[in-house]
């Protein structure tokens, strides 16, 4: 082994045949425990056993004149990553256990919206007050008539002008209903007083 070996690297230090300049030139690498070199030159594969990683390194130098440093991975820093790999695996169970329960508490949160939205009473897909549904659908009823009369000659029903604020009809949207009756709020004082049951403040 010793004499082919050294043909070989004699071979190899040929100036004709750079590592770098031909991407089908010499391979060194060196294998496991076993210290076993396979070099692939021109087609040709050699292999040596029992070579050790100082005349690796020195065919190596002879390639291509860089020095290779722990060409070999040593026995301890390959224990060292298999004994890394059972922590690096419970390190990552405990990650995905800790996102299922960031997951599960946003579920529960929604849950909850879900079961109260699902108790609200609606009208035309808006939440509204349990307390303010009757007179908002009659409110809505009516000021929609009141408001398609206003181009006719007619003048519409109620208040010309909000008994609390004291807007005109005209400059509000729609008159709603209020204390003293249907269109007597504008319709800011009147969405007041349907939501919360109390005049808006001035």
């Amino acid at each position: 082994h010793e004499e082919s070996e050294s043909l070989e690297c004699d071979g190899l230090s040929d100036p004709g045949n750079n590592m770098h300049a031909d991407p089908q030139g010499a391979l060194a690498s060196h294998v496991g425990a076993g210290n076993q070199l396979t070099l692939s030159f021109q087609g040709e594969v050699y292999v040596f056993d029992s070579v050790s990683p100082e005349k690796v390194q020195a065919v190596l130098l002879l390639l291509g004149g860089r020095e290779v440093i722990n060409i070999c991975p040593s026995s301890s820093h390959v224990n060292n990553k298999r004994s890394n790999l059972p922590h690096r695996v419970a390190s990552l169970m405990r990650f995905r256990e800790k996102r299922k329960e960031r997951n599960f508490d946003k579920k529960i949160r929604y849950t909850v919206r879900k079961e109260v939205a699902q108790r609200m009473q609606r009208s035309r897909g808006q939440f509204i007050s349990s307390k303010s549904k009757p007179e908002d659908g009659s409110a809505s009823t009516t000021s929609w008539d009141g408001f398609q009369n206003w181009g006719s000659d007619k003048q519409p029903l109620g208040a010309a002008a909000c008994h609390h604020c004291g807007i005109s009809a005209k400059s509000t949207p729609m008159m709603r209903r209020g204390p003293d009756g249907p269109r007597t709020l504008c319709n800011a004082c009147g969405l007041v007083w349907a939501n919360k049951g109390m005049m808006r403040d001035l």
